[in-house]
């Protein structure tokens, strides 16, 4: 009897340090399932039973899950957490991308590097602030939560839900009805070619509203001066990804051999003194910011 106890023991619970009178254990590892169970994602769970996706965070393999914990799902606009709810394409989705077919570590993660998931989009990885900040797809990384090894993969843990890309930086602009006057205009300024492949990227993108705002007859000049219209373009576009977390006031060099000024503060972000009145759309080869006024190169 005394053998049998002490074999379940040994099978339960690995003594990795004595000390004194306390004993510092480790859990038998688990699934990738009960591990995001454990460290606070319910939701990211009950979500991925109703996707009919549990088995794949239970069968065995080598998996990464980049998991939000219950709070980040609960922060979600309310018209993401109802399409989640009501609709299991949107289910699917969402967690595929949150999953990716190889085990990923922290030494594995740099600034830039990019990580193909089940969805078919890639997450992308950045360090901000002295690497003190990280994230995937612009969603902050618990750091001080990496590496927890499960029977099937890793669990890296997220304080937010990623939004799987809508394709390229083009695909962006063009698919969003704020951006169809700079989707035009790139067109135009053959552009649109630089932001469907060159990368990574970050646009500060106006919409069209900020280009109303625009002299009368000041776009129609610019059609008539590709020259110029390219200059503008590429004045709005800045290599390297710059999400929300990573942005500090400074300079950025754009693309056109300028650079724009950044002023963060408690009341959001300015460039050039334009407002960033939207954040961190994020596409397969960098990130979209919109403004509502067009900046001016010098």
């Amino acid at each position: 009897m005394w053998c049998l106890s002490f074999t379940l023991i040994v099978h339960t619970l690995v003594i990795v340090l004595v000390a004194g009178h306390q004993l510092l254990y480790v859990k038998e590892k688990v699934s990738l399932v009960q591990t995001a169970v454990n460290e606070g994602e319910s939701v990211l769970v009950t979500l991925a039973s109703q996707a009919g996706l549990d088995g794949i965070l239970t069968k065995p393999g080598n998996l990464t899950l980049f998991g939000p914990t219950d709070d980040a799902f609960f922060e979600l606009p309310m018209e993401i957490r109802q399409a989640l709810e009501d609709d299991n394409q949107t289910r699917i989705a969402f967690l595929k991308y949150h999953i990716v077919n190889q085990t990923i570590h922290k030494s594995q993660l740099k600034n830039e590097a990019t990580f193909n998931t089940l969805y078919g989009q890639p997450i992308r990885i950045n360090f901000y602030h002295n690497n003190t900040v990280a994230t995937a797809s612009g969603r902050p990384i618990d750091l001080g939560r990496v590496d927890l090894n499960a029977t099937n993969g890793v669990l890296n843990v997220l304080d937010g839900v990623m939004l799987p890309p809508t394709g390229t930086m083009a695909d962006g602009c063009r698919q969003a009805q704020p951006l169809q006057t700079l989707t035009t205009l790139f067109i135009e300024s053959s552009v649109i070619k630089d932001v469907s492949t060159l990368g990574p990227l970050t646009l500060f993108a106006p919409t069209n509203e900020a280009f109303a705002k625009l002299p009368k007859g000041a776009i129609d000049g610019l059609l008539k001066n590709t020259t110029a219209l390219k200059e503008l373009m590429y004045y709005h576009v800045v290599l390297n990804t710059y999400f929300r977390a990573g942005m500090e006031t400074g300079s950025l060099k754009t693309l056109n051999g300028n650079s724009v000024n950044l002023t963060v503060s408690l009341d959001g972000v300015k460039v050039n003194g334009a407002n960033v009145i939207s954040v961190d759309e994020t596409v397969s080869n960098g990130v979209i910011h919109m403004l509502d006024t067009v900046l001016t190169p010098p």
